[in-house]
């Protein structure tokens, strides 16, 4: 594929597909006979797909889950590639696979290597990029507006209305489940609620335990009135599609202070009652 042509792909998806994830068109190539869109799952999502003679093809697929406006996603399955990635909103990467072996790659000017079951951590304003072709790797891309994290920052009392990161790799195997659960949720036609209280575990993650100057000015303690009111509404309306902001308003509770404090008080979090 000609440069022209590699500009006009990198053009496309910035502009349609994924704004918070641009792929810088150097590092980032198709063999054009072999690669097509198809579907992917539910939502506005679309997929590029490489189709190789005995081989699994490579999947790059990309989505916006209507519960979670401000939110972007990317499913990379059996990719071996250079990437060279501009981010403008946090980027949460979860590495589910890399054949065994760990991806090289720069980011604010040092080498960072990780393995499966790792987290990258990006925040808006910055490049990544490989140093070399990864090994087949099977990865997600959660892309998070900022003022989705200033809202969750200052919905949890935290001292700093903007979160700089101060990890760029996460290797703690809760915080790995919790943006794999979410990523799971995302893909097996989760609904709403399950949805929405994931990604409120994942910000309230990504928030707390990685933000520099994060120490909360102090929440109040939920009284056990307020959670039952949740539980009841659940129960009440456990036919329809309920939202995170349903429960919210029902228990005057910040989303993000919510989940965790249900979970706390019944043992399991909102979407399993």
């Amino acid at each position: 594929m000609h440069q022209a042509g590699l500009q006009d792909l990198a053009t496309t998806w910035r502009c349609t597909q994924l704004p918070g994830l641009i792929l810088l068109s150097q590092a980032f190539c198709f063999q054009n006979s072999q690669t097509r869109i198809v579907p992917l799952y539910g939502g506005a999502a679309n997929c590029w797909k490489k189709d190789e003679p005995g081989a699994q093809g490579e999947r790059i697929a990309f989505s916006r889950p209507p519960e979670l406006p401000g939110v972007d996603v990317m499913l990379v399955e059996h990719s071996a590639r250079r990437w060279r990635v501009f981010h403008d909103t946090y980027a949460v990467v979860t590495i589910l696979d890399v054949s065994g072996r760990s991806i090289e790659w720069l980011y604010r000017r040092k080498i960072h290597r990780t393995k499966a079951r790792n987290i990258m951590l990006i925040e808006p304003g910055e490049v990544h990029a490989s140093t070399k072709i990864t090994p087949p790797a099977a990865f997600r891309v959660l892309c998070v507006d900022p003022s989705l994290v200033e809202c969750a920052a200052k919905e949890l009392a935290m001292t700093t209305s903007y979160p700089h990161l101060k990890f760029v790799r996460v290797t703690d195997p809760p915080f790995f489940r919790a943006f794999a659960l979410l990523h799971r949720s995302l893909e097996n036609g989760a609904k709403t609620l399950e949805r929405q209280s994931h990604f409120s575990v994942c910000i309230r993650l990504l928030v707390e335990e990685c933000s520099e100057n994060s120490l909360s000015t102090g929440l109040k303690r939920p009284d056990r009135l307020s959670l039952l009111r949740a539980r009841d509404f659940i129960s009440q309306y456990y036919t329809e599609n309920i939202a995170l902001d349903e429960l919210a308003t029902v228990t005057g509770l910040s989303r993000f202070h919510l989940v965790r404090a249900f979970a706390a008080e019944f043992g399991m979090p909102p979407h399993t009652i």
